[in-house]
């Protein structure tokens, strides 16, 4: 990062995080809907070397569509990364009627993310 910061290089990218090329995934709905990279990735500002924390799979994007929302926060906290989701903070139903006001309804069939 010294040297990136010194010479104005671009930090090569890593992969850390790959999604088989079946798996379709768009940060930017999720961030727009008030998903945290947090949620995802989890608290990459405390890790040292970032690493995969959480599966990945299948069941645990759907866990997410299945509830949205205990995974969501206010829009301000979305790249405050020590922020807290809306159910910690101000409960459950202040979480749900933010979903419900914000119209999140995330897809549970295949073609929501297998294209």
């Amino acid at each position: 990062m010294r040297e990136s910061f010194q010479t104005g290089k671009s930090i090569p990218w890593v992969h850390v995080h790959v999604m088989p090329s079946f798996v379709y995934f768009d940060h930017s709905i999720h961030v727009n809907r008030g998903i945290s990279c947090v949620e995802c990735h989890g608290n990459v500002n405390r890790m040292d070397v970032v690493t995969q924390k959480k599966p990945m799979s299948m069941g645990f994007c759907l866990d997410c569509h299945r509830d949205p929302a205990s995974h969501v926060r206010e829009k301000a906290d979305i790249f405050n990364l020590d922020s807290k989701t809306i159910a910690q903070t101000q409960g459950i139903e202040a979480a749900r009627k933010f979903v419900h006001d914000w119209k999140i309804k995330p897809p549970q069939s295949c073609s929501g993310c297998h294209r």
